[in-house]
């Protein structure tokens, strides 16, 4: 019989070739877990993918450290630190997060602070303790009174909207003694 490193399909194999204890006319104590895991549970199963509905969320607690790469996350919440390249749905830093690297989303919540290269494909909102540095690709931004962005910051062009400046001047007001 062929053994995994770990073991795992020769238990499986056993478990599936025994009788299990209902076969014996004994009653089985729910644990309140599935009888059987998700595609991708075990180490030799390919890896399964996320049912329709179900959502791929990572939550990152304060005092955790991830490093490394995130990707096909529906919604990412940081409240520790984060060194990755990022490909989300949603990327929400909470006040106590940091993360570092680059992400591409489709909207970001920064109330902690990003450093790196962003790209959002929609609203980009920066907190009142929020900080952004680095490069910055936005379709639209929100920034509350103490939120602070600092880099390179680029619109995206929206359909049938050219990217305009960031920081767009209004004209001065004329009286009629001017004329």
């Amino acid at each position: 019989m062929e053994k995994s490193p770990l073991g795992f399909k020769s238990l499986r194999q056993r478990a599936a070739a025994e009788p299990s204890p209902t076969d014996a006319g004994t009653t089985r104590q729910s644990t309140g877990l599935p009888d059987k895991p998700k595609p991708g549970w075990w180490p030799d199963d390919p890896a399964g993918t996320v049912e329709p509905g179900e959502d791929a969320n990572l939550h990152v607690g304060r005092g955790l450290r991830l490093k490394g790469e995130v990707s096909s996350c529906d919604r990412l919440a940081v409240e520790g630190d984060v060194e990755a390249t990022i490909a989300a749905r949603v990327l929400a830093i909470s006040a106590t997060g940091q993360v570092k690297g680059s992400a591409e989303v489709e909207t970001a919540e920064i109330d902690g602070r990003f450093d790196g290269q962003l790209t959002v494909r929609g609203c980009l909102s920066v907190r009142r303790s929020g900080q952004v540095t680095g490069t910055v690709v936005y379709d639209a931004l929100e920034v509350e009174k103490g939120g602070c962005v600092t880099g390179d910051l680029t619109r995206t062009a929206s359909e049938g909207v050219a990217p305009g400046p960031v920081v767009a001047l209004a004209a001065p007001e004329t009286t009629p003694d001017d004329a």
